[in-house]
C-alpha cells in the first residue's frame, strides 16, 4: 500500500514549515519526510543546513518546538524521529546533486540513502544552501533520479 495520497496533506504542511523556517533561520541542504522500509508506518525528518552544522541538539531541539506547534497529535504520532544532517554528509550531496528541489515537493520511492533503504520520501529542500534555487522556477522533469534508479531493488519502479 502506497502512503503517498495519506501523507500529502502532512507533507505541504511540512513543505510551508521549511519555507517559515527558512525566512526564521535562513536556507536548507536539505529538508523531507523519510519512510524506512521495515519501519511501523512512521516517518522521520530529515534536515540539513548550515545554521544546525555542530549544533544537532540546538536543531533538534528547534525543530521539536515547530512541530509541536504545528502539527495535529495523530502527525506528531506519526513521526518516529528528526534526523539533524551535517551539510557535507555524503548522502546529503548525493541527494542534492540527483535531485535539486526547492518550494515543491518530490515523492521518491525505493531507494538507499544513508546507509538504509526507504520505502518513500517527500523532499521539499535538497540544494546548495549557499545558492539557493529559485522557488518559482519548479523542480526538474519528474523523473527518477539516476543515484536513486540504481539503488531501487530488482524490479520496483519509482513514482511521483
Amino acid at each position: 500500500m502506497s502512503l503517498i495520497l495519506e501523507q500529502l496533506p502532512m507533507a505541504e504542511k511540512f513543505r510551508r514549515l521549511a519555507l517559515t523556517v527558512t525566512a526564521e533561520k535562513g536556507e536548507f541542504a536539505l529538508f523531507g519526510l523519510f519512510f524506512r522500509e521495515g519501519a511501523p508506518n512512521v516517518w522521520d525528518l530529515n534536515v540539513s543546513a548550515p545554521w544546525t552544522d555542530g549544533n544537532e541538539w540546538g536543531g533538534l531541539r528547534y525543530f521539536a518546538k515547530k512541530l509541536r506547534y504545528r502539527l495535529t497529535s495523530e502527525e506528531l504520532g506519526s513521526l518516529s524521529r528528526i534526523v539533524v544532517r551535517e551539510t557535507d554528509d555524503p548522502g546529503v550531496l548525493a541527494l542534492r546533486k540527483a535531485l535539486p528541489v526547492r518550494g515543491q515537493i518530490e515523492y521518491l520511492t525505493n531507494f538507499r540513502l544513508f546507509g538504509r533503504s526507504f520505502r518513500e520520501a517527500y523532499i521539499m529542500v535538497s540544494q546548495d544552501p549557499r545558492k539557493p534555487l529559485d522557488s518559482s522556477a519548479g523542480s526538474p522533469k519528474s523523473r527518477r533520479p539516476r543515484a536513486m534508479r540504481k539503488a531501487a531493488p530488482r524490479g520496483a519502479r519509482g513514482t511521483r
